[in-house]
């Protein structure tokens, strides 16, 4: 029996240097204290704590990541005092999205056609365009799109259009005007609406109302996007450099709207 119990003693006496080595140098490694910083979720957290690895800060502050996510310096990382962990959430979505595809204009040259006219063969249409997109985030931020598929729902119509290009002749003059257009109706002429313009000529195509000290009344012109006319017309707004020119329809005439364009009195 005494031997057994010096035996034990002789025991206890060699393993308990090693055992207390052992715990203090745990205490000494879990009594350090140190005060990290953690960026997530778009907030700043600043943690006072006595953990060894990253991983372990981040459970404390109850902020939860998965493989996925890109966190910097690693989660198995040892922490140090003054660490600054930075946590980036990573995301793959599959989603589905329209595109415009803008219409193209073909643009040919007509020598029929005077230096300033325009003629519309076919009006042009946007078309749409169906894409499955695969899209990778980082912290919300797009950092990859790959397309999975692209389907055209719509084609686009190409719009023609003729310009031309035939001289309009010798001019004396050219001046910038501010342009609207008119009716011989009741909503452009009322009380006038006889159809008669100020020069009793027949309201028509070609017609247009002008201040006389500015163009003379009888005076032939060429009018950028619209054509030839004559002066035969006056209005009580059409002052200095303003032109009413005739349309056939309200709805031409509201389409014209009020523009700047380039007017060529003619010899």
């Amino acid at each position: 029996m005494l031997i057994t119990k010096k035996r034990k003693l002789m025991a206890f006496a060699f393993f308990a240097p090693i055992l207390i080595g052992i715990v203090l140098s745990a205490f000494k490694a879990s009594g350090d204290i140190k005060n990290v910083t953690i960026i997530a979720n778009d907030q700043a957290y600043h943690l006072t704590t006595r953990a060894n690895f990253v991983s372990e800060a981040l459970k404390e502050a109850n902020i939860e990541y998965d493989n996925d996510d890109m966190i910097l310096p690693p989660a198995m990382a040892t922490l140090s005092s003054n660490e600054v962990i930075t946590v980036k959430r990573w995301s793959k979505e599959v989603v589905e999205r329209e595109v415009i595809i803008p219409s193209n204009t073909i643009v040919l040259k007509n020598s029929r056609l005077r230096v300033g006219s325009e003629v519309e063969l076919k009006a042009g249409a946007p078309g749409i365009k169906r894409e499955t997109i695969e899209v990778e985030t980082l912290d919300g931020k797009v950092i990859e799109e790959n397309t999975i598929l692209s389907q055209i729902v719509i084609k686009p119509v190409t719009r023609k259009l003729y310009v031309g290009t035939k001289s309009v002749g010798n001019t004396s003059r050219v001046i910038n005007m501010v342009a609207t257009a008119y009716t011989a109706g009741a909503e452009s002429c009322w009380p006038y609406v006889d159809g008669k313009t100020a020069t009793m000529k027949k309201a028509g195509y070609g017609v247009a109302a002008v201040d006389p000290r500015v163009i003379s009344l009888g005076t032939r012109m060429y009018i950028e996007g619209y054509g030839f006319a004559i002066a035969s017309d006056v209005g009580g707004a059409i002052k200095g450099n303003k032109i009413d020119i005739f349309m056939s329809d309200v709805n031409s005439a509201r389409s014209f709207g009020r523009r700047h364009i380039n007017v060529y009195l003619l010899d």
